[in-house]
């Protein structure tokens, strides 16, 4: 599913001199939205669980017949009201024996800013349903994603948008093996950097408005 993420954006540059000649003849719509919904995180990434995150996206993007370019900035806040007790107590000591921790290069935030942009196919009257592929960067963490997406979009110049998306998120992070005897370290037995991709849903629902 990664590599197809990773692919989507060429596909959808590929189909862009077929889809223009569909259209004939069609110019460029520039156009904006808002939406909102619930979006997943991986683990690593939250100060504490569970991991899902209200979300809300401003989005600006131009058309060209089937196939548009997009720009979004979205922002994940945790909007529970009850306080995290387990991210605020210390850790339980681990027992007698060897074990690997996996330590990240960032802190887990409540909140989180993202942006990306994408290159999306459809969601015109003619195809209203649309997918869409590309990558961004999540500030929180500070780490880069690739994405992959489907919705629908209904209307003319106004718009219904409702969408279903993927992201896998590129990780750096530590491996530690050591020994630990009465909770402590007494013996340090490797150190593996390592790269994870995991990933995330999310689904939003919104408008967008055409500028034509």
């Amino acid at each position: 599913m990664l590599r197809f993420a990773a692919l989507l954006p060429l596909c959808l540059l590929l189909a862009l001199p077929a889809a223009s000649r569909a259209q004939g003849g069609a110019r460029l719509v520039p156009y904006a939205g808002i939406a909102v919904g619930g979006a997943s995180l991986p683990r690593a990434f939250q100060a504490c669980p569970p991991g899902t995150r209200a979300a809300a996206d401003a989005r600006l993007g131009v058309a060209l017949g089937m196939v548009a370019l997009e720009a979004r900035l979205a922002a994940l806040a945790d909007v529970g009201t009850m306080a995290c007790l387990d991210a605020l107590a210390d850790p339980a000591p681990l027992p007698d024996g060897v074990h690997t921790t996996t330590h990240y290069p960032f802190r887990g935030s409540p909140d989180h800013l993202a942006g990306d942009l994408r290159l999306r196919l459809g969601g015109t009257r003619a195809l209203p349903l649309a997918v869409s592929g590309g990558g961004g960067w999540l500030r929180s963490p500070g780490v880069p994603y690739l994405l992959a997406a489907a919705g629908v979009r209904l209307g003319g110049r106004v718009r219904l948008a409702v969408d279903v998306e993927r992201s896998w998120y590129r990780v750096e992070r530590t491996a530690y093996t050591a020994e630990y005897g009465d909770g402590r370290v007494v013996r340090e037995i490797s150190s593996e950097e390592q790269v994870a991709w995991p990933g995330g849903t999310g689904v939003r629902a919104g408008v967008e408005l055409a500028f034509r």
